[in-house]
């Protein structure tokens, strides 16, 4: 394995993680009120125009992520 390649992967994957953590951040102050529906078609909308190189794994695992934390917020809230 090449170390330039290697330290190249790394380096994306941190900057994912990074938009990952800020996405949940933002997530968690504006979650209040908001639908299911409205966490998919926001997340919909990223997927498209924020986070278009993603793959499908990373697509897949952000919005598992959102869904999470929305039900999450919505037990904690209800009890």
């Amino acid at each position: 394995m090449n170390i330039d390649t290697e330290i190249q992967r790394v380096k994306e994957d941190i900057e994912i993680l990074k938009t990952k953590l800020k996405t949940l951040e933002n997530l968690k102050e504006n979650r209040k009120g908001k639908s299911i529906r409205d966490i998919i078609d926001r997340w919909w909308d990223d997927i498209f125009s924020l986070h278009s190189s993603w793959d499908k794994d990373t697509c897949t695992d952000d919005l598992a992520d959102q869904i999470e934390l929305y039900i999450l917020m919505k037990c904690n809230k209800d009890t």
